[in-house]
């Protein structure tokens, strides 16, 4: 690394991190006051809670660091000539935002991480640092399919050849209460139906058993079916307990990896998964964020002898603009939770735009140059 890339980096790092640690001033002053406020939460709770939360404020924090890191560096260096020097001496644009890219591309991935392995193994532990966290926060909330199912309160799934619901799962029983299953002919025409107190799963004949069935067999047919009362039933299901253990667990707690194999789980089963799409889908867009964030401030880099702007006023603008990204992100991800926009869409859509603004930016920018 030369030592014009070591200035560039260590200034970066420099406004990066006295940003971040600004950010989270105000942010943790702010979330400590209100949960004080709160009657019926302690003190105690109230840090643990902030605690807990943590690795999600960074996700929040990151980007608009990144974007201050290359603001104000930036400045500090044209505002002393040394942005001018260092271009005199033959280090282009071009190589400036190579490093800023590998600068914010580091924090990126530290950012990945956090929101993949650190944020879950965090919210794995409210429980057990705070009794009845759920009752107490909203934001620790358990989140997973068994908060999003149907009305009436059944859970349904769906196969090739049959489609069953359920009101409950016991785990340690690895039994499904109150199932209802429904069985198709190869042309899709309904030819039995169950209605069973509990299924229980056997380990050693890998089905499921069924307790106080009543069977509706022989649908297809043109005689009426009469109901028939079996005690104990077997019948074959593509699901295993450990399927619906995934199901209804808190996916805040997956990691990146078992969350995506949660979603596959999900969607082979035909629930919709637009709602959890959308969580692993902005563990990725956060990161890219903050290398987007970095770049967009790289345009004064055009102007390296250009008096740079006040502090006062580079302060109001990155407030403005960190409170339209924060409103903008949140509309777009609740768009993409209702399954009223794709998924993908959702949450791709802000870094897409700012990176095609960026781009064309940079475009004509370089064109005047």
């Amino acid at each position: 690394m030369s030592i014009i890339q070591k200035l560039i980096v260590k200034e970066w790092f420099t406004f990066f991190f006295a940003a971040l640690i600004g950010l989270l001033l105000l942010l943790t002053i702010a979330d400590l006051i209100t949960g004080l406020l709160r009657s019926n939460v302690t003190p105690r709770e109230v840090i643990l809670n902030y605690f807990i939360e943590f690795p999600s404020t960074l996700a929040k924090t990151f980007p608009v660091s990144c974007l201050i890191a290359s603001l104000f560096s930036i400045n500090k260096l044209r505002a002393r000539n040394e942005l001018t020097a260092i271009f005199a001496g033959g280090f282009s644009i071009a190589d400036y935002l190579i490093t800023v890219l590998l600068c914010s591309f580091t924090i990126a991935l530290l950012l990945f991480g956090n929101l993949s392995l650190i944020q879950p193994y965090f919210k794995s532990k409210r429980h057990q640092l705070i009794t009845d966290s759920e009752d107490k926060f909203q934001n620790l909330k358990k989140q997973g399919f068994i908060n999003s199912a149907v009305s009436g309160g059944r859970i349904w799934f769906k196969s090739n050849d049959y489609f069953f619901s359920f009101q409950k799962f016991d785990q340690k029983a690895k039994s499904l209460i109150g199932v209802q299953s429904y069985f198709l002919s190869s042309n899709y025409l309904l030819t039995k139906y169950i209605n069973a107190a509990t299924a229980t799963y056997n380990d050693k004949s890998k089905s499921w058993e069924l307790t106080n069935a009543i069977v509706y067999d022989s649908l297809d047919k043109t005689t009426f079916s009469r109901p028939e009362k079996i005690p104990n039933q077997k019948i074959e299901l593509n699901q295993t307990p450990e399927d619906f253990i995934e199901i209804q667990s808190d996916i805040s707690t997956l990691s990146f990896l078992k969350l995506n194999d949660y979603i596959n789980r999900l969607n082979e089963a035909g629930i919709n998964v637009n709602e959890y799409m959308v969580l692993l889908y902005d563990k990725i867009a956060a990161p890219i964020m903050c290398i987007l964030f970095s770049l967009l401030a790289c345009n004064a880099l055009f102007y390296p002898s250009r008096r740079g702007s006040s502090m006062g006023k580079n302060l109001a603008v990155i407030f403005s603009f960190t409170l339209i990204y924060w409103l903008l992100n949140s509309y777009f991800l609740e768009l993409g939770f209702s399954s009223k926009v794709n998924p993908a869409i959702s949450v791709f859509s802000l870094p897409i735009l700012f990176a095609s603004g960026i781009i064309v930016s940079f475009y004509f920018q370089s064109k005047k140059v």
